[in-house]
């Protein structure tokens, strides 16, 4: 999911300005992050006053300790889902998000994906009559080298 939050940025022209890539085995390079520095260490993106927002694209259960570190120091935060493995942990980051000068965006996508707004445009416009029901469906792969997405405890579960 990182490299897709990549080549995102990148394709919005931010792409030259992602500056670190974390990661417990740093790869070397990002096509869609030229310039980015492979770190191990969170810490050293956290103290960097020139960073101003984080993606965090790892493990679910990871999600609750990172977002909560960058939120106090004010970073922006956009968090992949699911937000947390427990309600509580849900509860703590949106209670750090409140108290931060830092804003945080859950990376539900498919709320602006073109099918979807094309829908509701047409729905608005009467152009498909009332809808009295809807049904979609979306298939996804399993993420490559993500033994993790697998593991209930890791992942939460489908």
């Amino acid at each position: 999911m990182g490299r897709i939050h990549a080549a995102s940025w990148f394709q919005l022209g931010y792409g030259e300005r992602i500056k670190y890539v974390v990661g417990k085995n740093p790869r070397g390079t990002v096509e869609w992050a030229p310039y980015a520095t492979f770190v191990t260490d969170l810490d050293i993106v956290l103290r960097d006053a020139e960073v101003d927002t984080i993606s965090v694209c790892t493990p679910t259960s990871t999600h609750s300790d990172i977002a909560i570190r960058a939120l106090r120091v004010g970073k922006n935060v956009l968090l992949e889902k699911p937000i947390a493995l427990t309600l509580n942990d849900a509860l703590a980051i949106h209670a750090a998000a409140e108290s931060s000068s830092g804003i945080l965006m859950l990376a539900h996508v498919i709320r602006f994906d073109a099918g979807n707004e094309r829908v509701l445009s047409e729905v608005a416009a009467g152009t498909i009559g009332t809808p009295l029901s809807g049904r979609c469906r979306r298939m996804v792969s399993k993420p490559a080298n993500a033994n993790w997405w697998f593991n209930v405890n890791e992942s939460g579960g489908v």
